[in-house]
């Protein structure tokens, strides 16, 4: 399978769209610009495999081409030159898929070209940069090893797995990936380094005060096994307004160093319960959709009760 893109295209005269003749003429231009680019240049056949460092084929992952953008050209196609003038051709983009057997093919102009492993969305693998290449036609053979490693383990509440829909943010100090849990578990592919990783429960574990939690300095130099607890010390409580129980309100906690979060809406008799991991805390509060109210940070590091008593209309 292959793709190239980036080419733009005059709009159809049944679009039912109008653009200016000027703007016409010059989508025009990058027309004839870009289809002498392809037609005039060379093709080169590209074929090759694509494996982890160990051996293992990259099956069902993609492999990118993107032809670098020339030295002080803007990366916008509209963009001027200088007085007058306008950028040539906007850098071409291409992809092809990995066959179960590690292996991809894709034809291409010749010339330079940058070469990138990456796998699809909520896969957890972090793109890679792998290359930097000079195709001349008519052939070339890459192979390319992902050098990375794998990162996995469940990822818990106070009482089990977290449901499916959670979410896992992993950023290192050049790319990022989301990942995918299923039953509690969860899986990333990463290259070497120092990472950050996000732990966002779904909709129902967050309204039930299951945290939000980033996790600090995770370093991945060999495949590891990590658990992510997303738990804390409960803090438990009522919210009221001038006494009477507040049925429509909620309570949310963010740490001060934006590593945690949790929020609750309260219960009919305006209870609520939070877990908070060690942290020191802002509270908001409100007893009804309005705005909240504000209280100083609190450092949380044991379970606490907290009643909050707002004041009336």
């Amino acid at each position: 399978m292959e793709l190239l893109w980036n080419l733009p295209l005059p709009l159809p005269p049944s679009s039912g769209l109008w653009m200016p003749r000027a703007a016409l003429a010059l989508l025009a231009m990058l027309v004839v610009s870009c289809s002498n680019r392809t037609s005039q240049e060379a093709l080169v056949d590209v074929e090759g495999t694509a494996s982890l460092r160990n051996g293992p084929p990259l099956a069902g992952m993609s492999v990118f081409f993107h032809t670098p953008m020339p030295a002080g050209q803007s990366p916008s196609p509209l963009a001027p030159e200088g007085p007058g003038g306008l950028h040539r051709t906007p850098p071409l983009e291409a992809f092809t898929l990995i066959d179960a057997q590690g292996k991809f093919r894709i034809r291409l102009p010749e010339g330079r070209w940058e070469v990138f492993i990456g796998g699809p969305v909520d896969s957890g693998i972090m793109g890679q940069r792998m290359a930097d290449v000079a195709l001349r036609a008519p052939r070339a053979v890459l192979d390319l090893h992902y050098q990375g490693f794998r990162v996995s383990g469940r990822v818990t509440g106070p009482s089990g797995p977290v449901h499916d829909g959670a979410d896992l943010f992993i950023l290192s100090s050049t790319n990022a990936a989301v990942a995918a849990i299923h039953s509690g578990n969860y899986t990333f592919l990463v290259p070497p380094d120092s990472l950050m990783i996000w732990a966002t429960p779904d909709s129902t574990d967050h309204r039930a005060g299951i945290p939000r939690i980033r996790f600090d300095g995770i370093v991945a130099t060999s495949d590891t096994l990590i658990d992510l607890p997303l738990n804390g010390h409960l803090v438990s409580g009522r919210v009221t307004s001038s006494g009477v129980p507040a049925s429509a309100g909620w309570v949310a906690a963010d740490a001060s160093n934006n590593t945690a979060s949790a929020y609750m809406p309260t219960a009919m008799d305006g209870t609520y319960h939070l877990y908070l991991p060690t942290r020191e805390y802002v509270f908001r509060v409100a007893a009804s959709p309005g705005a909240p109210t504000y209280y100083p940070p609190m450092l949380i590091d044991s379970p606490r009760t907290l009643d909050f008593d707002l004041p009336g209309p």
